[in-house]
């Protein structure tokens, strides 16, 4: 049997990106974060929700690689010209 997605609100999406409710919003807007409309047809008001996937998904897509910064020249390493 195929199990169901979680769902998680923009509230909870928010959190556990340690961002605003709006910039979840744009996020949303702007195509990074895919969403689900889970509200009835005739509904007026959408119900947006946000899988773990799309959430993880956007992620890593985020995530960059950090350098470890370059041991720093000590003065035996500097030629001695004097």
């Amino acid at each position: 049997m195929k199990s169901h997605p979680i769902l998680y609100t923009q509230r909870k999406t928010a959190e556990m990106l340690g961002v605003d409710e709006k910039h979840v919003r744009h996020l949303r807007q702007s195509g990074d974060l895919v969403a689900i409309d889970v509200s009835l047809r005739t509904s007026s008001r959408p119900l947006i929700r946000y899988t773990r996937e799309s959430i993880q998904r956007f992620i890593d897509r985020r995530t960059i690689n950090v350098e470890k910064p370059k041991p720093k020249k000590t003065r035996k390493d500097i030629p001695q010209y004097f």
